[in-house]
């Protein structure tokens, strides 16, 4: 697993011109591998990186988060790394920004990390995702209703954030690190089922393969297919809205004239067209039923027509020239 941890990192240039990296350690086996892995790769002279440990206590599970803490702490003073730790109030946070307690834990890990990144000048942050997370964000996404985006799943390069170890199996993990040695945490609530991934985990993923040995495999190899091509209609995208949406310095409107759309449809067609809309509407907080309904509007050539985003907030007008957004 080390060579193939190796020739992931060197293939998707994970740290190139990043060589200091904040490494997010919860305790468990994922983050414990990934902390091996880098270190031992460190050591050996394979990347010249400069490491830190990330720990987040969220003040949900008592004496085991405390014990969780406290491994951390352990596994960066073993490597001799700078180690970085903070204890939220997850349910107050979630309660005043109307949230789940998982999403509340999620924005309060990746503002710390953003945090002590910024504090410290560390320029990538490492973190342990492997397959079967992929797998289970592919079809949370499913579920929930998605597009391109979000069955692309996770990518090994988000902005600050790395994930080594998108090309490993959970058995993979957890057999390197018996074969290593290594002792990790557990967390307990990984086997409740309160949590809609907890549920695809231990129901969904089982299911499909018990249909299908490699259902999780190939669900990884989906989501790599398209990042690919997503990354290719990015840019036709990026394209499209340069030359259709008009943006005056100092306004914040923005306007789609009713000529250039129309000409534009009969250069590249209805369902590319279509496409256009989709991108540019979920850019500016549309959620899928109202995109649908913009471009049932759009199709119906009907004017004089106000659209709400998501939040409620009337932002895209229908005129006879063309349409007006407003944030």
């Amino acid at each position: 697993m080390y060579a193939r941890f190796l020739q992931y990192v060197r293939r998707h240039r994970l740290f190139d011109g990043r060589e200091r990296v904040l490494v997010a350690v919860s305790g468990g086996a994922d983050s414990t591998v990934l902390l091996h892995l880098l270190v031992r790769a460190v050591r050996q002279g394979a990347l010249p990186l400069e490491l830190a440990v990330a720990h987040c206590h969220f003040q949900l599970r008592g004496a085991a988060a405390d014990g969780d803490q406290a491994f951390a702490e352990a596994l960066a003073r073993e490597a001799g790394l700078p180690f970085y730790t903070v204890r939220f109030d997850t349910l107050s946070h979630a309660g005043a920004q109307a949230v789940s307690v998982e999403m509340a834990a999620r924005e309060l890990r990746y503002g710390f990390f953003k945090q002590c990144m910024a504090q410290d000048g560390w320029q990538a942050c490492a973190l342990a995702h492997h397959a079967d997370d992929q797998a289970e964000t592919l079809y949370l996404n499913l579920l929930r209703g998605t597009g391109l985006k979000g069955l692309r799943g996770m990518q090994p390069v988000q902005g600050a954030y790395m994930r080594p170890l998108l090309f490993a199996r959970r058995a993979e993990i957890e057999a390197y690190a018996a074969a290593q040695g290594l002792t990790y945490r557990t967390d307990a609530t990984n086997a409740a089922d309160d949590y809609l991934r907890n549920r695809v985990r231990h129901h969904l993923l089982p299911l499909c393969r018990q249909l299908n040995p490699q259902a999780v495999a190939h669900a990884a190899q989906t989501a790599v297919s398209l990042q690919r091509d997503e990354a290719v209609l990015s840019a036709w995208y990026a394209a499209a809205e340069a030359r259709l949406v008009e943006k005056r310095e100092g306004v914040p409107a923005e306007f789609i004239a009713k000529r250039k759309i129309r000409r534009f449809h009969g250069e590249v067609g209805e369902a590319a067209c279509l496409c256009f809309w989709e991108w540019y509407l979920k850019a500016r907080d549309f959620n899928q039923e109202q995109i649908e309904q913009i471009i049932q509007n759009y199709l119906d050539g009907e004017g004089g027509k106000t659209f709400d985003d998501r939040f409620g907030r009337r932002t895209l007008a229908r005129t006879p020239q063309g349409w007006t957004y407003t944030p």
